[in-house]
């Protein structure tokens, strides 16, 4: 014990002699000292000093007005204050390059970083900065399983397009919340989808698949119920809290702690230097989040503010044109045809949600040119007797008989049932 705290203490006093008493604080992404870890570097430093000079333990204990077990501690490597771990730490590991920082996976609430560590860019330019991230990362146990349920084969070749995914669901449905810890902040990815659409349980897992496969836990918890916000009971599911989210949030997204995503534009314009692949798993990330079909424009849109610009320079990336919406309230998206969207495909093929499974149907439906046969008048009025909206006669219509018919013509059809009194 003696002569390991011998050799930490000269390892120590080497480093902050080349690299000043907390240089190595620059080494780290995201570390922010707080005064009691100011004192407690200056502390140590000054007991390693007076302990290299001959200091017995019963001086320093003197000196420091601390008790002779607490500098026991400190000298000999137990109990150590988070911040001297952190030193600790940047002594064993090698110094990262410029422009680079380094990143703990996992660390406890008490702020201490229990790895593993990797190098992660302080800003995204090219794909390649990610790629260089991310291949770094261990894939957690529970993502093979998981991938089995989805059928995905190789999936090391695929975690790159599985976190273009789940940028898209950053940007979307999911919730990012803040954690403070002592000498970091670190965030946390929860998700919470309606039962409405059973699908939604698989994009669930979907999106634990992605978290699983950069090294990260998440997980399936218990259910919310109804209530006077939520129609119907949905599905939930939680990860970790890591600072590997929160590189993700500002680094990647280019958004600040206290921005949303929201109201706030992304700033990743290093998307559209990815390749073509990776813009299609992030737009579909997008779209299982806050895509639609349109049953009367027999098109698909995406809900794209406040990232509508950015959104479409990728579809033009992509040689698809788009055209700019604006829904109630001022909310902007993008619509594009569904030959386009069916072709790409705008919803993930390994998920297929219930948008997807629309989709599908809509592209391969039979379509009336001329005046509807009487029998399809007949059953479309007698859906509309029994009081059901147009978009649920125009969605029976296709399942039942695998015609696609525009919710408009059905809305103008229940009108003129209501004039004649029909």
């Amino acid at each position: 014990m003696r002569q390991t705290s011998v050799k930490f203490c000269n390892n120590f006093l080497e480093y902050i002699i080349n690299f000043s008493e907390r240089g190595f604080v620059n080494n780290f992404y995201g570390i922010k000292l707080k005064e009691k870890d100011e004192i407690d570097l200056k502390k140590f430093v000054f007991l390693i000093q007076l302990k290299t000079r001959g200091y017995s333990l019963s001086q320093i204990s003197k000196i420091f007005g601390e008790p002779k077990r607490r500098i026991e501690n400190w000298l000999f490597n137990k109990n150590l204050p988070p911040i001297i771990r952190l030193m600790e730490t940047a002594i064993k590991l090698q110094i990262p390059k410029t422009g680079t920082k380094l990143l703990s996976i996992n660390s406890t609430r008490g702020g201490v970083f229990s790895g593993p560590w990797i190098t992660v860019p302080e800003k995204i330019k090219k794909y390649e900065d990610v790629d260089y991230v991310f291949k770094q990362l261990p894939i957690f146990r529970t993502a093979y399983k998981i991938a089995n349920m989805f059928d995905l084969k190789n999936l090391v070749d695929f975690r790159c397009f599985l976190f273009a995914y789940f940028l898209g669901i950053l940007v979307g449905d999911a919730s990012k919340m803040l954690d403070k810890r002592r000498l970091n902040t670190t965030r946390r990815i929860g998700l919470s989808l309606t039962k409405r659409y059973p699908s939604n349980e698989k994009l669930g897992d979907f999106t634990c698949l992605c978290i699983n496969s950069l090294g990260l836990r998440m997980k399936r918890i218990k259910d919310g119920q109804k209530g006077k916000l939520n129609i119907y009971p949905f599905y939930r599911w939680a990860s970790q809290s890591s600072m590997f989210f929160e590189w993700i949030f500002n680094v990647c997204l280019g958004l600040k702690d206290t921005q949303l995503t929201t109201y706030n534009p992304i700033k990743a314009k290093w998307l559209s230097k990815t390749p073509r692949n990776f813009k299609i798993w992030f737009l579909q990330g997008l779209a299982d989040s806050d895509g639609f079909v349109d049953l009367n424009a027999q098109q698909v849109g995406i809900i794209t503010q406040p990232n509508t610009k950015l959104i479409k320079s990728l579809f033009e990336d992509l040689e698809i044109k788009s055209k700019k919406r604006i829904f109630d309230k001022r909310l902007e998206g993008l619509m594009i045809s569904l030959q386009d969207a069916y072709k790409l495909p705008i919803f993930n093929a390994f998920v297929k949600s219930y948008r997807f499974q629309l989709l599908e149907k809509l592209v391969n439906a039979k379509r009336i040119q001329d005046h509807w046969p009487k029998w399809l008048s007949d059953k479309v009025n007698s859906y509309l007797k029994d009081g059901l909206s147009g978009t649920t006669v125009a969605k029976k219509i296709l399942n039942e008989f695998n015609i696609a018919i525009r919710t408009k013509q059905i809305y103008r059809r229940g009108k003129r049932m209501m004039l004649n009194g029909s």
